[in-house]
């Protein structure tokens, strides 16, 4: 990311300050809408386990037959795992 000194040299910093303030507001807005659409999982799978599952280069060498009846979360581009 570019440092916005950088970018808006004319700009001061508190006018830039408070320009990302109102840009994260927005952000947050957009974020909030899409995380609502999750509030009909809450609780829903309360009391048993879960696993949480990134696409680090080890994964590969996981074996995803041990957790085949698992509830798991899966983040950035899992479904590409040579198991699914």
């Amino acid at each position: 990311m570019h440092n916005q000194s950088v970018i808006y040299p004319f700009i001061s910093p508190f006018v830039r300050y408070h320009l990302s303030s109102v840009k994260q507001r927005l952000k947050s807005r957009k974020v909030k809408g899409l995380l609502s659409q999750n509030e009909e999982l809450r609780d829903k799978y309360s009391n048993e386990r879960c696993f949480i599952i990134g696409t680090a280069p080890s994964v590969k060498d996981f074996d995803l037959k041990l957790i085949k009846n698992e509830n798991i979360i899966a983040i950035n581009e899992f479904y590409l795992h040579s198991d699914l």
